[in-house]
């Protein structure tokens, strides 16, 4: 059944009405890397998941949109039955697609805790030398004027000594004087996108699919509760239950 073959009532209005662009696999598919010498998109499992995930999603919603049309274009039932069973039918189509961005979600989390974890810092001294040193270079970083301290930093920034960075980042701010924990902060992206750009870049697109993905969850099911008129219903269930209670009160008496 198409849209045109159902008439426009009130009852059925919002079953024409279009489902967001934001439910679609487009939406995360933008969030795929491309290789810059031979622009082909860059095979990436976890981000191919989450637009398999939106996918399902569109397509069930779409499901209920139709299921929906049908429901309301049969005339043998009345239509607070019609409102009650898109209620049921529409909720249960759209679910389907929720339930698989809720599946691919502890994927994609635990993907960002392993990359957050890769990238947090240089890696700790494995041995007493190693810390040692590190101790050292705090306590002469510590020692300087803030313009020289600054100075020796950007020094090992643009000369990729993780000796140095890694002894700075690898403690709190206080024992190198670098300062607040919001210069800590900028120091420590600094550091990542210097050694970790890609890392940096796909920890970013993965977060930004998931908040795609939660948006799409959210419009999906603000979509589905609009398909059936809860008042009507409740109304109708309202009247029914007390035609019952007339009923054994009448019996009964």
């Amino acid at each position: 059944m198409t849209d045109q073959k159902l008439p426009i009532t009130a009852d059925t209005k919002n079953t024409f009405a279009p489902i967001s662009p934001s439910i679609h696999e487009g939406v995360i598919q933008r969030h795929f890397a491309t290789d810059p010498a031979t622009r082909d998109v860059v095979f990436d499992p976890l981000l191919e998941g989450m637009a398999d995930a939106m996918q399902t999603l569109r397509l069930n919603v779409e499901k209920a949109k139709r299921v929906a049309q049908a429901i309301f274009a049969n005339e043998m039932e009345t239509i607070p039955a019609r409102h009650k069973r898109v209620k049921e039918e529409s909720w249960r189509a759209t679910q389907a697609g929720t339930k698989a961005i809720d599946a691919i979600f502890p994927r994609a989390q635990r993907e960002i805790e392993m990359i957050e974890q890769k990238i947090s810092a240089p890696p700790r001294p494995a041995d007493s030398a190693g810390h040692m040193l590190a101790t050292e270079i705090r306590s002469r970083l510590s020692a300087m004027k803030p313009a020289d301290r600054k100075k020796a930093i950007d020094a090992a920034m643009a000369d990729g000594d993780d000796t140095v960075l890694g002894a700075v980042l690898n403690a709190p701010p206080i024992l190198s004087g670098v300062g607040s924990n919001e210069e800590m902060a900028m120091l420590r992206t600094r550091w990542q996108r210097a050694r970790h750009g890609a890392d940096v870049n796909r920890l970013e697109r993965i977060k930004q699919a998931m908040d795609d993905l939660t948006r799409a969850g959210t419009i999906a099911n603000s979509y589905t509760a609009r398909l059936a008129n809860s008042k009507i219903i409740d109304q109708a269930e309202a009247k029914a239950q007390a035609v019952k209670d007339a009923i054994s009160g009448a019996i009964a008496s």
